[in-house]
C-alpha cells in the first residue's frame, strides 16, 4: 500500500562553513544587494531518525551522521534562494547502513535585516531562515532505490569570521513519506 502523506520526521543539526563570493555589478542598483551575492557551504553534523511524526517511542529513533553542500545567491538584502545536496545516514541492523540522500530547493530570509541598519556584509552575526522541498532517495545495498518528496525547514546560526568566510550551526527538520523506508520485495 502506498502512502503519500509526509510522516518521517528528520530533525538534524549541522555544523559548516560558508564561503561568499563578490558580486558583480551588473544592472541592479548597488544598494539593493549584498557585496558577497552568492555563496558555497559544506556542513557536518548528527541527527535523529523517527518512524514517523506520530510514534515517538524511543526505539524508533536512531543517530545519523549528516552531510551537506550547496550553492545560494541573494536576491536583494533580505532574500534568496539555495540548493542542496544533503545525505544522511542511518546505522541499521543487518548488512549496510542507510543512505537517504535529498536534493533541495530552498527559499531564504536573512531574519535581521528588517530590524539592522547594517548590511549583512557589515554584520557580524546572521541569522537566515530557509524553507524548502526537495526528493528524498533511500539507497541501500540488496534494496530497491525508493524515492519520495518531501519539505525541509531550517534556521542557519552564522558569525563572519573573515570578509568572506561565515561559520554556522543550522538546526534543521526534514520531513518525507514513510513510503521510503518499505523493503523490496524482490
Amino acid at each position: 500500500r502506498y502512502q503519500s502523506r509526509l510522516d518521517h520526521w528528520h530533525p538534524s543539526l549541522l555544523l559548516g562553513v560558508t564561503y561568499n563570493m563578490k558580486a558583480s555589478e551588473g544592472k541592479t542598483a548597488r544598494s539593493e544587494k549584498p557585496k558577497y551575492r552568492q555563496f558555497v557551504n559544506i556542513g557536518l553534523g548528527s541527527g535523529y531518525h523517527t518512524l514517523t511524526a506520530t510514534v515517538m517511542q524511543p526505539r524508533n529513533r536512531k543517530i545519523t551522521f549528516e552531510a551537506g553542500v550547496g550553492y545560494g545567491r541573494w536576491w536583494n538584502e533580505i532574500s534568496g534562494w539555495h540548493v542542496a545536496l544533503h545525505n544522511s545516514t542511518l546505522q541499521t541492523y543487518g548488512k549496510g547502513n542507510r543512505n537517504i540522500t535529498a536534493l533541495q530547493a530552498n527559499y531564504l530570509i536573512d531574519l535581521i535585516a528588517p530590524f539592522s541598519s547594517k548590511k549583512a556584509d557589515e554584520r557580524v552575526f546572521q541569522l537566515t531562515g530557509t524553507l524548502g522541498a526537495g526528493l528524498y532517495i533511500n539507497n541501500r545495498k540488496n534494496e530497491d532505490t525508493r524515492f519520495a518528496p518531501g519539505v525541509q525547514a531550517a534556521l542557519q546560526i552564522g558569525a563572519r569570521v573573515a570578509q568572506n568566510v561565515d561559520i554556522y550551526l543550522e538546526p534543521a527538520a526534514d520531513v518525507y513519506s514513510s513510503n521510503i523506508l518499505k523493503h523490496s520485495t524482490s
